[in-house]
């Protein structure tokens, strides 16, 4: 049997404070979605992350919705910039195949997150080298040898 619904506010059964969250229910399976606060160019939706051999089991995600940032005069999403996903790091504890005292042994692990969206410029296509906004007209600054810089 599949369930759907929505809840307002934090969800008591995931102690969430994301705020309002949709979820899908099916036989022992349950996937929650929640709606992160909009006022953004670049929309995300979260999801929880589920591991059974980590702790925290459940992590909140975060992924971008558009290809482009909505950036448009009426909120149309504009290709010349793209969404991008903001990463936090994180630490958990993931249990290891060793045993002390009967009880599970567990590591601690460095990960990073999507907690957000951002937008970013869509890199030019004909700039070919690493640093070319150097190679661009204009961009160099000349100085000569008798130059110093300010302040001294």
């Amino acid at each position: 049997m599949l369930t759907t619904g929505c809840v307002v506010g934090p969800n008591p059964a995931q102690s969430s404070s994301f705020g309002p969250a949709c979820y899908v229910a099916q036989a022992g399976l349950e996937l929650t979605v929640m709606l992160l606060p909009q006022p953004s160019l670049s929309r995300s939706v979260g999801r929880i992350s589920y591991d059974p051999a980590r702790f925290p089991r459940y992590l909140p995600e975060a992924y971008c919705l558009c290809r482009g940032c909505l950036t448009g005069l009426f909120g149309e999403e504009d290709f010349r910039f793209r969404s991008a996903p903001v990463y936090s790091p994180a630490v958990v504890l993931r249990r290891t195949a060793a045993c002390a005292g009967g009880r599970s042994v567990y590591a601690e692990h460095y990960v990073t997150i999507p907690v957000g969206c951002t937008c970013v410029p869509e890199p030019d296509k004909a700039s070919d080298s690493a640093n070319s906004s150097m190679d661009k007209p204009g961009a160099k600054l000349l100085l000569g040898p008798s130059d110093r810089p300010a302040g001294r």
